[in-house]
């Protein structure tokens, strides 16, 4: 049994993220302030061509992507920016561009801090408990008429691995930011029910794709869950300033962080390995303002694993990675893919009558340089000895800025967090079987790519067991090995039978798809009849050096 931990914070009133909520309005006007003295300093003598650059992009961005969530003035909001940095314009002044930078602020600022309802978030307890159960476990084993479904059983599908206690030990002692691998639309909330009601963590304030608030039952709980909004499509230095001083603030105030530092879901099922280091900066910046004004609290960066048999949306995913990057090699054959009421009758009926889990890993904590945290806090460098990371920041004993010391720090902190996410990966039998088959196929069919795969015109790839099982037996034999010298995590279906699991591995890949990557027939013969979703699959255990050991 799955246990749930006891909550490290009982009350709701004592959660941070809630304390800062009571407060919203004046939290809203220091990130405002704030954000608007960063600029003014990083940027003198040109924050007029700052904003000229900013508005030049959100009025592209305003004509080219337009979403639903967008307000119903952004046009004409923007389109006025542009006059007033215009010749004849109102920004003639210092004092009038600063009027205008305000403004910019002031709308980025209201746009991203989001706020927490408890009651709202009691609610969510309920119908997502209900919801991960209907997804993770079979609904021949209950009663749809229960609604909330059991805890029980669903705490059975969702399964922790990794450094819990350590990770929860640290609550005492600082803030801390969890930082997960993104594959799925469903992350955030997945995530945040394991962490709050399997970890029994206090609720996070966590980031949000801005596109999801496209939808408006979804826009109206995340804004009141804590969540904060990112919007990707803008990429000018006045937005990322005020998201990246959000954050920090946040920090500051001991509110505990969830983002994906990957940015987007990743599009071809590998674990990250390029983070994107902004965001991951913020802590750094969060961190060295603790240092300065002598506040002992630290700030712990715990990376999370998300382990799934099936992607929701694999199938998109993968089509839009190969399209990119394979180009003129790359034609997808299928002729629609419109959603029709048949199509979604069937994907319903694959949620409430199939059966699958979840395995989220937490990875060692680190401090904000990338150095591993013991469980009370202390900071120790590669060799075990303790360190004060405070003395990071300074330069001949004073705490002096640095801007390219400090982005060595973000470099060396992302590359932590990257080789956490390959060191405490979790191997599925989903995973072993999508990984082995898809390189077998290659072997086979005389391919070196999965573009060369598509290209033979094949709706159907063929493995007999007796060409499988002696690599699978080698394959297993090493991950096995692996295991042993603590390199990797295998789940507990790898302690089967190679032939076992073979069957076990096809039987929970993809298993909510309506095509399955992989079938067999007669219990012999491996049929894939779609290469592109195997290949996304199988690129979950791409980067490992596994290639040689199936050769």
């Amino acid at each position: 049994m799955n246990r749930p931990y006891p909550p490290i914070i009982p009350h709701m009133k004592d959660w941070p993220v809630y304390k800062v909520a009571r407060e919203v309005d004046a939290f809203k006007q220091e990130l405002k302030q704030s954000a608007f003295e960063a600029l003014m300093e990083k940027n003198p003598g040109k924050i007029k061509d700052v904003m000229a650059q900013c508005a030049y992009l959100e009025n592209k961005r305003v004509s080219q992507i337009p979403w639903k969530v967008d307000p119903v003035t952004e046009k004409s909001f923007w389109s006025n920016v542009h006059l007033q940095l215009t010749s004849g314009g109102d920004c003639t002044s210092e004092e009038q561009c600063e009027a205008v930078l305000r403004k910019i602020v002031n709308r980025y600022s209201e746009e991203i801090v989001g706020d927490f309802k408890p009651d709202t978030y009691i609610f969510a307890d309920r119908f997502l408990s209900w919801f991960f159960n209907r997804i993770f476990s079979s609904y021949l084993k209950g009663s749809v008429f229960n609604f909330f479904g059991k805890k029980k059983a669903l705490y059975n599908k969702l399964r922790l691995k990794g450094y819990v206690d350590e990770a929860r030990a640290l609550f005492r002692h600082g803030t801390v930011v969890m930082v997960p691998t993104h594959q799925s639309n469903l992350d955030s909330i997945l995530v945040g029910y394991i962490l709050g009601q399997i970890m029994g963590l206090p609720a996070f304030s966590y980031g949000a794709g801005l596109n999801l608030y496209n939808y408006e039952i979804l826009a109206y709980y995340m804004n009141r869950l804590g969540a904060y909004k990112l919007d990707r499509r803008k990429k000018n230095a006045i937005y990322h300033e005020t998201l990246f001083t959000f954050l920090k603030l946040s920090v500051q105030k001991n509110v505990n962080n969830l983002f994906f530092p990957a940015g987007g879901r990743v599009r071809d099922g590998r674990i990250e390995q390029n983070l994107k280091l902004g965001l991951l900066s913020a802590l750094i910046q969060a961190q060295k303002s603790n240092c300065e004004a002598g506040i002992e609290q630290k700030i712990f960066v715990v990376p999370v694993i998300m382990n799934y048999h099936f992607v929701l949306e694999a199938h998109p995913l993968i089509v839009d990675h190969l399209a990119k990057t394979g180009k003129e090699k790359f034609r997808n054959r299928k002729k629609s893919n419109s959603v029709t009421l048949w199509r979604l009758i069937r994907y319903a009926v694959g949620i409430f009558t199939k059966s699958s889990d979840f395995v989220l890993s937490v990875g060692k904590p680190l401090d904000v340089l990338g150095n591993e945290v013991l469980a009370d806090g202390t900071s120790v460098d590669s060799e075990g000895k303790k360190i004060d990371i405070c003395d990071y920041f300074k330069l001949e004993g004073e705490f002096k800025p640095d801007y390219q010391r400090e982005s060595i720090y973000s470099k060396r902190l992302g590359e932590a967090v990257a080789a956490s996410y390959q060191r405490h990966c979790v191997v599925l039998s989903s995973h072993f079987v999508a990984y082995l088959a898809y390189q077998m196929y290659k072997k086979k069919y005389g391919s070196d790519s999965v573009f060369s795969l598509i290209s033979t015109g094949l709706h159907e790839f063929e493995l007999t067991m007796d060409e499988l099982l002696p690599s699978a037996i080698k394959f297993h034999k090493h991950l096995e090995d692996m295991m042993a010298k603590q390199l990797i995590y295998l789940d507990d279906d790898l302690s089967l039978s190679t032939e076992m699991l073979l069957h076990t591995g096809v039987k929970k890949l993809g298993v909510i798809h309506l095509k399955k990557p992989l079938k067999w027939t007669n219990h012999q013969t491996l049929l894939c009849r779609d290469i592109k979703l195997l290949y996304y699959y199988a690129n979950r255990l791409r980067g490992f050096g596994f290639e040689e050991v199936i050769k």
